[in-house]
């Protein structure tokens, strides 16, 4: 069962069944999680030239830029959707847990309670590098941790800064 809430667009064919459900932001999973860096791309010519305002996702991975209308802090730690077309679908701003401890992780699967993505980022702030959860608690034992929804809809630690 998917509550309405959750259902961004239904196409339904000639018969009146159901042929296309676009869901919305259920799991998080789509979007590129990282530090949310501001920039600007213009393009046109001559007096015709105009200016976007464009976001990355720092990550250690892909630095592609996507024009944005959303607002958005620069070097927020935030999540991406991108369009086919190099434009941002969503942006999310993560929340943050603040003075984390080794003692605070249940493995790699948890920490205060909060599950771990399977793909989160982990930035050690000391050596200003992206590393694995592994390297970063064998470093130090601060860390700030950055989930995207509450647990009980499903949220997750999507990134974690090391030595912070």
């Amino acid at each position: 069962t998917v509550p309405a809430s959750s259902i961004a667009y239904v196409s339904t064919d000639s018969a009146g069944q159901v042929n296309l459900l676009v869901l919305e932001d259920v799991t998080g999973n789509c979007y590129t999680y990282g530090f949310l860096e501001k920039g600007e791309q213009t393009s046109g010519s001559g007096t015709m030239q105009y200016t976007n305002t464009t976001v990355t996702v720092d990550n250690g991975e892909n630095n592609t830029a996507y024009i944005t209308g959303m607002s958005f802090t620069d070097g927020a730690v935030g999540g991406v959707v991108s369009t086919g077309e190099g434009k941002v679908a969503a942006l999310v701003v993560l929340t943050a847990v603040e003075d984390l401890t080794r003692a605070d992780f249940d493995g790699s699967d948890s920490v205060a309670g909060i599950p771990i993505a399977s793909d989160v980022k982990v930035y050690n702030a000391v050596t200003e590098t992206w590393v694995t959860l592994s390297q970063a608690k064998a470093f130090t034992d601060t860390f700030t941790a950055y989930y995207d929804r509450e647990p009980e809809q499903g949220g997750q630690i999507r990134v974690i800064v090391a030595g912070e």
